[in-house]
């Protein structure tokens, strides 16, 4: 229609006519040659594309990379290790590689970079899959120097994992002092890689929390302060914390799937209770009900059953004295005018009385007193002077002892709940004892070692308690001095 439009428009035109019937005469031509133009070109584009696959294909082939966003680092994935790049050495190494790709390919440099470049940034590094030596050389830094359940740590990075994802949030994690430097600095660390916290979830006290959200841990054992390994191993730690938690899919999954039914049952523990059933519990493994009401205990003796009870089950202290109260009122047992407790008998024995008379008559605390005793060395000593009265029943333990010692006696400072200082008992002079050994050893006992396996010779031929090394050694250099 266009091309009878120009006829028409020049019909009265012969030249114009003439050379509009040459143009259409050489249309055949041109658009054969515009046609083989394009072929060759999108030959060339696709075999360009093609070389460009194939290179790209090839890098990542040798090379793992990851990306995390928050913070914009790059991450590398080699000889089994995660660690921090630049996006210089990955433009290098690219530059490398195509050194060795014949020129025509060096031509596309830049467009390959960005292809490569883009594509690590779509790789984010909660998608990565550690190699079994990272996962296992990284877990032995923990376990067992840190963690004495190798479920315990896994499920612990697993949480780590849960929590960058910002998965089961509203779960609580009790957790003890042990872990206080340690989670503080492995925050740190990851903080500064990820950009994000670690801790929400964690908490060092029970307060009023849903019991079902509840997971409890035991205590860890720190070895060392800096905790130099955590920041050399950093990124070895993330990887496998969001490997952890894409392979579980939750932390309560890792548990349900661990096969260590001990570790589990204590970790939900809590969360099987409600407020009311575990002081039912209490109560009906401590206590005997005396229906007609006619024996009862002081409120300060049930509480501090109470505060057995949880410590013989790994529990936080989960409920106030007020809400223990509360439901002690309830169940028709606590009658808070008089602070007693109806119709109840003790099954096992009370030993903080007894305690009582023994500390009064035989201990002597204050900073003008120059020595120091172990719990196990005063739990001994308390063992010792019950026996001698004929009360074997009421014998300590030494979690007993510092129950007591916690709760009757909440001034008395104990060192790592193990020493406490600025104390005496008349039924061993600790200090006189070494002493006295020490007049009596032999010339040629020279080394500390040599007066120390005497003194506990002669200790354990006397049925005598032993002072440990460290305190004896302290003794002698005293004296020397």
């Amino acid at each position: 229609m266009l091309l009878q439009q120009m006829k028409q428009r020049y019909k009265d035109n012969p030249y114009v006519l003439q050379k509009l019937n040459q143009y259409i005469e050489h249309i055949p031509d041109y658009l054969k040659n515009v046609e083989l133009e394009y072929t060759k070109r999108s030959a060339k584009k696709d075999e360009q594309q093609k070389q460009t696959t194939i290179f790209v294909q090839f890098f990542f082939h040798h090379n793992e990379y990851y990306y995390i966003s928050s913070t914009e680092f790059f991450i590398q994935y080699a000889n089994k290790q995660y660690t921090l790049v630049s996006e210089d050495e990955i433009h290098n190494k690219i530059h490398i590689e195509l050194s060795k790709q014949p020129f025509y390919m060096r031509q596309w440099k830049f467009k390959i970079k960005n292809i490569i470049l883009k594509q690590i940034k779509d790789t984010s590094i909660i998608h990565c899959i550690p190699d079994t030596k990272t996962i296992q050389s990284t877990l032995k830094l923990f376990y067992p120097s840190i963690f004495q359940n190798k479920n315990h740590l896994k499920y612990f990075l697993t949480i780590i994992g849960d929590t960058l994802l910002k998965k089961d949030t509203h779960l609580i994690h009790i957790i003890d002092h042990s872990y206080k430097q340690f989670l503080k600095c492995l925050s740190e660390h990851i903080y500064k890689y990820i950009g994000k916290s670690i801790t929400e979830t964690f908490k060092y006290k029970y307060y009023e929390h849903n019991y079902s959200d509840c997971r409890l841990f035991p205590s860890i054992q720190p070895i060392d302060e800096n905790f130099i390994f955590i920041r050399d191993n950093i990124i070895n730690i993330i990887a496998i914390s969001y490997y952890y938690s894409s392979r579980y899919k939750s932390s309560d999954q890792f548990l349900n799937t661990c096969n260590d039914k001990e570790y589990t049952d204590q970790t939900y523990l809590l969360s099987t209770f409600t407020p009311e059933s575990v002081v039912e519990k209490c109560i009906s493994e401590l206590f005997v009900k005396d229906t007609p009401n006619e024996n009862c205990l002081s409120y300060k003796d049930v509480y501090f059953l109470w505060r057995v009870f949880l410590k013989k089950y790994k529990l936080p202290c989960i409920s106030s004295q007020s809400n223990f109260k509360s439901i002690l009122s309830t169940m028709n047992i606590l009658d808070q005018e008089k602070d007693i407790c109806k119709g109840l008998q003790s099954n096992v024995p009370i030993t903080w009385n007894t305690f009582q008379h023994f500390w009064t008559q035989t201990i002597s605390v204050g900073d003008e007193v120059d020595d120091e005793l172990e719990i196990d060395e005063i739990t001994t000593l308390y063992n010792k002077w019950i026996s001698n009265k004929g009360y074997k029943e009421e014998q300590l333990t030494e979690d007993y002892l510092l129950e007591i010692l916690s709760w009757m006696m909440p001034e008395i400072i104990i060192d790592n709940e193990k020493i406490v200082y600025n104390i005496s008992c008349k039924l061993w002079n600790k200090k006189q004892d070494i002493i006295d050994c020490i007049k009596d050893i032999p010339e040629s006992k020279t080394t500390n070692l040599e007066k120390y396996k005497y003194y506990v010779e002669c200790n354990g031929s006397n049925d005598k308690i032993i002072a440990n090394k460290q305190y004896f050694e302290q003794i002698i250099n005293n004296l020397e001095i």
